[in-house]
């Protein structure tokens, strides 16, 4: 298992999104609480980015 990658913003995540897609077989994202104060993407966010790929990505 590889560690956790942890993104500040959407659209950070969608930049590493189109630099890793061809060669990433899969990625653990990391969220922290709310209550943590960190800076962090969303869950809602990540969905929102995967969901802005295009179909032939897969």
């Amino acid at each position: 298992m590889q560690e956790a990658v942890f993104f500040n913003n959407r659209n950070e995540f969608c930049c590493w999104l189109e630099e890793n897609y061809k060669t990433a077989d899969e990625i653990w994202l990391g969220y922290y609480k709310k209550s943590s104060g960190r800076r962090n993407l969303s869950w809602s966010g990540s969905s929102e980015a995967m969901e802005r790929l295009p179909t032939w990505l897969f």
